[in-house]
């Protein structure tokens, strides 16, 4: 297994090898989205290195079968070998309280080894604080023992001045079994 940090670093890293225009994009949903989505993506080839037949479906990166979403779910990593549920699956949702729930709770009902979740909090956002997102996640993972959920989150609406600024204001905890 691979551990949280491991992967909140590997999503981390990918934001900041993204591009120039990373910090002016997080002001706007649309290029922060495809950014983000992006990442996840990156995130779930570190889970996937040693899989011979993995295949990614998200926005951005159909699958070879042209799916770019299994599930409804925004970033799919599954071993195309076998029928068996998703091995890394994450969802990217902004600042509305059901909307980020939702999420987690679709994260929560697939079978899969590693789920993550993005979402933001603070200002122009349902959500007032990190702590505050912790536990709208964490009373979604209380009806599915056994569970757990890496989550990112990052204020809403802020301006951030360079990829570091930006990766500093990002949270990072494991909500579920092993976490909050």
């Amino acid at each position: 297994m691979i551990a949280a940090d491991e992967l909140f670093d590997a999503y981390f890293k990918a934001l900041a090898s993204s591009d120039k225009m990373l910090c002016r994009a997080y002001t706007n949903d649309k290029a922060w989205t495809s950014r983000a989505t992006h990442a996840l993506v990156e995130t779930g080839r570190l889970v996937m290195q040693d899989v011979e037949e993995a295949t990614v479906a998200a926005k951005g990166h159909p699958d070879h079968y042209g799916y770019s979403e299994y599930l409804g779910i925004d970033v799919t990593w599954y071993d195309d070998r076998v029928w068996r549920g998703p091995i890394f699956i994450a969802e990217h949702e902004n600042r509305y309280i059901s909307q980020i729930q939702y999420a987690a709770w679709k994260l929560l009902v697939v079978e899969a080894e590693y789920r993550m979740l993005v979402a933001y909090f603070g200002d122009d956002s349902e959500v007032e604080d990190f702590e505050h997102l912790k536990r709208l996640v964490a009373e979604t993972c209380a009806d599915h023992s056994g569970k757990s959920i890496l989550l990112v989150g990052g204020p809403y609406g802020a301006s951030p001045s360079s990829t570091k600024e930006l990766i500093e204001l990002h949270q990072t905890a494991v909500v579920g079994i092993n976490g909050v």
